[in-house]
């Protein structure tokens, strides 16, 4: 059963990428999993810690390839910036 909602970012074939290309992402792969792997997207780059090491700079069409054959829960939530003061 999938839940619709406000915060529920539906990647399809008609999904634009083009969203996760400018600022800054959070990204939760494996969500139902103890623990989560977490992750950042900055500018359509995703830069994560494995235990087998580091991953820099992954294309987001990686990443996203990666999602969809998967089909694992995940989550991609968006950072916005403070204002200043």
């Amino acid at each position: 059963m999938i839940i619709q909602s406000a915060y529920t970012l539906n990647i399809t074939d008609s999904f634009n990428q083009d969203l996760l290309l400018k600022d800054t992402w959070l990204v939760i792969l494996h969500a139902s999993r103890t623990p989560p792997h977490v992750g950042i997207l900055i500018d359509g780059n995703y830069n994560s810690l494995t235990i087998k090491g580091h991953e820099l700079n992954i294309d987001i069409k990686v990443l996203l390839k990666t999602i969809q054959q998967k089909k694992n829960r995940n989550g991609i939530y968006q950072i916005k910036k403070a204002p200043c003061f």
